[in-house]
């Protein structure tokens, strides 16, 4: 029964963390690097939530290049 208890507990602390890295944390770094980029005019309003998944991946995608970036210039190649 332990286990059990163990194993939702777990799929909900994992979800809990996806979504707060996902929603929040590469949300809101993609958000703000596209204003930076576009001068503020992308995305705005409505845009904002039905291109939430799209501005998280950019997030994603600006992390992985500043973790690549970062690396390349300490010369640790992956």
């Amino acid at each position: 029964m332990h286990e059990v208890i163990a194993a939702v507990l777990r799929f909900f602390l994992e979800s809990l963390l996806v979504d707060l890295v996902w929603g929040v944390l590469l949300f809101n770094l993609g958000l703000v690097l596209l204003w930076l980029l576009t001068l503020g005019r992308y995305p705005r309003g409505a845009a904002v939530e039905r291109h939430a998944n799209r501005i998280s991946r950019f997030g994603l995608l600006l992390v992985v290049i500043a973790v690549a970036g970062v690396r390349l210039l300490h010369g640790q190649p992956s």
